[in-house]
């Protein structure tokens, strides 16, 4: 069983269903053992910019009337911008294993998508419009996170390994007590690529 945000396990067909319905093709699962940034840290990459460089992102305000159409624009393009999609068109995203044991899933963008609506309705987040995801590029080189603010929606983008603060505040945490030995495992490992 996979468990998704805390909320809903489900095995991996229905796991594939939902990311279909969002304009991915399921892959599978990356190996335990790859060299990629734990999903967990990757969320707190984005509050760690490369030194001189402002934050990355987009957001929508709730109240717009083309909410859905500007907020999977905003995506996509700062998606391409930064380099989430290999030239498959394919990337990673965060799915929690169960018991709070995040990993990365490999899935392909098809043609029709719809990340922000039926994605954040599904898998990629609470319900249409309120994004929760974490992306990655397969050699985890960008992250793209889903969210929402008090009045609006978008995506915060990081370049992890350009950002010496970030790679610092790696080595810490894979040493905080509330780290799991495989998030530690694969911090170290992410650390050396």
């Amino acid at each position: 069983m996979i468990e998704i945000f805390g909320a809903v396990e489900m095995n991996e067909p229905e796991l594939a269903a939902s990311l279909a319905a969002a304009g991915l093709v399921y892959l599978g699962m990356e190996e335990s053992c790859a060299l990629l940034l734990p999903p967990t840290l990757a969320n707190l990459a984005t509050g760690y910019p490369p030194e001189g460089e402002p934050p990355g992102g987009v957001s929508v305000e709730l109240s717009d009337p083309r909410l859905l159409e500007k907020a999977n624009a905003g995506w996509y393009e700062a998606s391409l911008e930064v380099g989430l999609f290999n030239e498959q068109r394919e990337f990673l995203v965060a799915i929690d294993r169960g018991d709070n044991a995040w990993w990365w899933a490999r899935v392909r963008l098809t043609d029709t998508w719809d990340i922000m609506g039926v994605g954040a309705a599904g898998v990629l987040g609470i319900r249409w419009c309120l994004p929760r995801f974490v992306m990655t590029s397969v050699d985890c080189d960008v992250i793209v996170c889903g969210t929402d603010w008090e009045s609006s929606i978008g995506c915060l983008l990081a370049r992890p390994r350009r950002s010496q603060r970030f790679r610092d505040f790696a080595v810490q945490w894979a040493e905080y007590d509330s780290t799991s030995e495989f998030e530690r495992a694969a911090t170290r490992r992410w650390l050396t690529r």
